[in-house]
């Protein structure tokens, strides 16, 4: 299984066997579902002009995402919103929130299950 660039994945688990290793599930893509360790990789510097060493450090290839609850988005408007419903929302006010957080819809990612959710609205509420 090859992995490519722009591959959504979320973590799974951080080190719980091995300390420096991510586990990640595929959610797009022809390998959805599968999971997928990410080793910590060495950077290592050649040794600069004057300074006589190199350095050393480890880090994940990975670029940082920030999540957070539909209702702690509430207010906030940000460039990019990837939304990520596993299961329909619980109320239509969600839906609504968590789709207009941005500017424009091309700045907006969906991620359902069969590319559908549902948006649950109770008549008996309104």
């Amino acid at each position: 299984m090859g992995m490519w660039h722009a591959t959504l994945k979320p973590i799974r688990l951080i080190g719980l066997y091995l300390t420096n290793v991510l586990q990640l599930q595929v959610i797009t893509g022809p390998s959805r579902g599968d999971d997928f360790y990410l080793p910590c990789l060495p950077m290592i510097t050649q040794a600069a002009s004057g300074t006589g060493f190199r350095m050393r450090r480890l880090q994940f290839s990975i670029r940082v995402a920030f999540a957070m609850t539909i209702n702690k988005r509430q207010g906030q408007t940000k460039r990019y919103v990837g939304v990520y419903l596993p299961t329909p929302v619980f109320m239509h006010d969600q839906l609504y929130v968590s789709l207009s957080r941005v500017g424009c819809a091309d700045a907006v990612e969906v991620l359902a299950p069969r590319g559908i959710t549902r948006n649950v609205v109770y008549p008996e509420a309104l």
